[in-house]
């Protein structure tokens, strides 16, 4: 369902590259996290740095969505952003699209995986209690141990 914005300025995949930029900065968490999809693929230069900028957000889901758009692009440039926001990163989801981002950019596969896992304090609460990374997020070692290796 549509909000009220997307309604006056459009949904994020209908947007050009300002148009995203500016969704990307002042919309609510999954709005930005949709506009940080939508740039994934985009040629403008502007579309990167967005990315990188989207790293810092502090909402999980739209680190993620840019840390995946990151290693969609795959180019060695975005993995100095990437290892900077895989070692701040204190979430599950992030922290493994971080890692899986990192390896496609050209950091080491074997490293990204043992930074992914790294901290042993990581649980996640649910609704049913503290629970491990991996059951809790569906994408536990073995899937990212898949997704690296791809």
């Amino acid at each position: 369902m549509k909000t009220l914005r997307e309604l006056i300025l459009g949904s994020p995949e209908t947007l050009d590259g300002p148009g995203l930029g500016r969704a990307l900065r002042r919309g609510d968490a999954p709005l930005r996290a949709r506009a940080a999809r939508a740039l994934v693929g985009r040629p403008e230069a502007e579309a990167a740095a967005a990315l990188v900028e989207a790293l810092r957000d502090p909402a999980p889901g739209v680190r993620k969505a840019a840390a995946m758009g990151l290693g969609q692009d795959g180019r060695a440039r975005h993995a100095p952003a990437l290892l900077d926001a895989l070692r701040r990163e204190r979430m599950v989801t992030p922290r493994l699209a971080l890692a899986a981002a990192w390896a496609r950019c050209g950091g080491d596969a074997e490293t990204a995986l043992s930074l992914a896992l790294a901290p042993a304090q990581l649980s996640v609460r649910t609704a049913r209690g503290a629970r491990e990374p991996e059951s809790a997020a569906g994408f536990g070692p073995d899937n990212l141990t898949r997704e690296l290796l791809r």
